[in-house]
């Protein structure tokens, strides 16, 4: 109900990654608010796609020339994490948060 938003990222597809109005798909989500959506697929993949084949490795490890992004946690202690160490506690946090 109400739709289901998903980044091109999470596509399971060879080459550019991309959706059409009415394309038929099968997806795997999760209840998160996403602009204006209840639910965010986490993995999205067409007829005739092994929805188990693994993301390129482009973007899922940053190596893309399309974008790249990082973040800098500065903590109430004083700690300041980033890179590998920011990206565990951002992955630790999420984990937390997750329903059982």
């Amino acid at each position: 109900p109400g739709g289901c938003w998903a980044h091109f990222s999470v596509i399971v597809m060879d080459g550019f990654r991309t959706l059409d109005d009415g394309d038929t798909v099968s997806f795997l989500y999760e209840h998160a608010a996403q602009d204006g959506f209840c639910f965010r697929a986490f993995r999205v993949w067409p007829p005739g796609v092994d929805p188990s084949t693994e993301l390129s490795a482009s973007l899922q490890h940053g190596q893309s020339g399309a974008y790249e992004s990082t973040i800098t946690l500065h903590m109430d202690d004083g700690r300041i994490l980033s890179g590998d160490e920011a990206d565990e506690f951002i992955r630790r946090a999420d984990d937390q948060s997750a329903p059982d």
